[in-house]
């Protein structure tokens, strides 16, 4: 008599198998198999934490109840969460945002590093999310939160390395704030007649650990409201600065020069020419500056200044209307990517003095209109082998109905010359 053979089933499968069928599992279905035995468990587990390491609530497919379950059994695998209180076409009640706050605290607070809360509404935050929010990292709040709000949040986190406030316009009133461990700060400042600089330069010297600052002040184009950049003369450590004045006034620039590790930086201009200039002549003087990004309706007056930096991988030029970039030629440095975002691109003949004299020069992505000739293409060509080099440009396919392009000998152009040259395509 044949022996009898023990009937197999899916306890069977070893695990590389397992996971492979656990991941097209939906989350609610994953729960529900981490409840059949220990090991489904700790293999659900696995394909979470492969898959959900950011958690994002609510969720396209998950009922509001059934996030209570996924926090209990993966909850302490998830390291960064995304909180959207209103979001169409899902907007939670204020009871639901309570429960929300009480499950993160009861079983994210162990492995959670970074949270983001959003939504489009002005709202409270209830009771549970401030001991919640004392425990974590990085907080980023992508919502109008309220002054007060703000303050008691505030006052609970002495943890926080990164905080960024996307959508706060309010005064500045983080002077008595001391967040000690605070590396990456964001903040929008409202510059009026109540803006008290001393405030401002009273809680930077405070937080002289800062590696990345971005500042936006707004203004309401009110220039003669002046944005005081003296606090800057405190953050010597800054490794990445992004200032946006929105038409504002400016001084207090000389504190530029203290930034003396500093590395990339970012400017959206003051729409004064000589403030521009002032700030760009003071950043110039930083040798460790590796990547400049600036926004200005004109810049012209900036370019025919920018061989001051000598020590660039990246610029990023934006500007209203027609960019003439011949004077980029006069760099000669190691600059790697250069972006152009424009209207229109001046002179596309220029395009070859400037890949002539950055010979480092890999990229170039040009956001405008540029009428690229064969023969310009050919003379880059030129440039490229007998430098034995290579240089990748992006190009904005579709013109507008005034602008005549003709692209259409590209495809081939690249076909014969790709070693030296490839040209791409893209639409907005």
């Amino acid at each position: 008599m044949a022996a009898h053979k023990p009937e197999l089933n899916i306890l069977h499968l070893n695990d590389d198998c397992l996971i492979r069928i656990f991941n097209f599992l939906s989350l609610v279905d994953l729960c529900t198999t981490a409840e059949v035995c220990t090991h489904f468990k700790k293999i659900a587990g696995a394909v979470f934490e492969s898959k959900h390491k950011h958690f994002e609530i609510p969720t396209i497919g998950v009922e509001f109840s059934d996030n209570q379950r996924i926090l209990k059994h993966f909850g302490h695998l998830i390291t960064s969460s995304s909180f959207l209180i209103h979001k169409f076409p899902v907007s939670l009640n204020e009871k639901q945002v309570n429960l929300i706050f009480e499950w993160l605290g009861k079983y994210c607070t162990k492995t959670l590093e970074s949270f983001v809360i959003g939504g489009v509404k002005k709202c409270p935050l209830p009771p549970p999310a401030i001991p919640f929010l004392s425990k974590v990292k990085s907080i980023e709040f992508c919502y109008p939160i309220s002054s007060d709000d703000l303050k008691e949040v505030l006052d609970s986190c002495k943890n926080l390395v990164t905080l960024k406030l996307y959508t706060y316009n309010g005064p500045f009133h983080f002077a008595n704030h001391l967040m000690p461990h605070l590396k990456e700060f964001e903040t929008g400042i409202r510059v009026n007649r109540l803006t008290d600089f001393d405030q401002i330069d009273a809680f930077f010297k405070n937080h002289t650990q800062l590696t990345a600052l971005c500042t936006h002040f707004i203004n309401n184009r009110q220039a003669h409201y002046a944005v005081d950049l003296s606090f800057l003369s405190h953050l010597s450590n800054l490794k990445t600065l992004q200032l946006i004045f929105n038409g504002s006034n400016v001084r207090g620039t000389a504190s530029l020069r203290h930034l003396n590790h500093l590395q990339k930086f970012a400017v959206d201009g003051s729409y004064d020419k000589e403030t521009d200039l002032e700030i760009l002549e003071r950043v110039g003087s930083v040798e460790s500056l590796k990547t400049l990004e600036f926004t200005m309706p004109d810049v012209s007056h900036v370019l025919s200044g920018i061989k001051r930096f000598e020590n660039l991988t990246k610029l990023d030029i934006s500007g209203d209307d027609i960019v003439d970039i011949s004077s980029l030629a006069q760099l000669r440095n190691n600059c790697t990517d250069l972006i152009v975002c424009c209207e229109m691109l001046a002179e596309p003949n220029s395009l070859v003095d400037v890949v002539r004299n950055l010979k480092e020069l890999k990229k170039i992505e040009l956001d405008c209109k540029v009428a690229l000739s064969e023969t310009v293409c050919a003379d880059l060509v030129d440039v490229c082998s007998s430098q034995d080099r290579k240089i990748f440009i992006t190009l904005e396919k579709d013109p507008p109905a005034d602008v005549d392009l003709d692209f259409s000998f590209i495809e081939k152009f690249n076909e014969n010359n790709e070693k030296f040259v490839d040209i791409r395509l893209y639409t907005k």
